[in-house]
């Protein structure tokens, strides 16, 4: 599996992320920071852990008031889809690969 990495304002909590995509997908609360989200046979993970905010160097992120989710996925396509959901919101996506943009660019990347 890959994984991206969200990184959220601090009003966009776990709760606000899995009543947006309960409107649209398939969600399974595993335990109180990871969502399962379904669709047909496709699936992702998303778990909540602010502890991840210590993986970066950058002062302006580890020194934030920000929420962290990691993104767990097979199908690129699908994740970007659910991603997407939240594009409205003031979320950056960590895509792994050394590069950090503001949601709505990397979902139409």
């Amino acid at each position: 599996m890959e994984s991206y990495i969200l990184i959220a304002e601090k009003s966009f909590s776990f709760e606000s992320l899995k009543d947006l995509l309960q409107k649209k997908f398939t969600c399974y609360e595993v335990s109180n920071s990871r969502l399962t989200v379904e669709s047909g046979d496709e699936h992702i993970f998303i778990d909540f852990d602010d502890d991840m905010r210590e993986d970066y160097d950058d002062e302006k992120i580890r020194a934030s008031d920000f929420h962290f989710f990691s993104v767990s996925y097979s199908s690129r396509k699908f994740a970007k889809s659910v991603i997407s959901e939240a594009k409205d919101f003031a979320i950056r996506v960590d895509d792994d690969n050394g590069t950090i943009l503001p949601i709505k660019d990397f979902v139409l990347n």
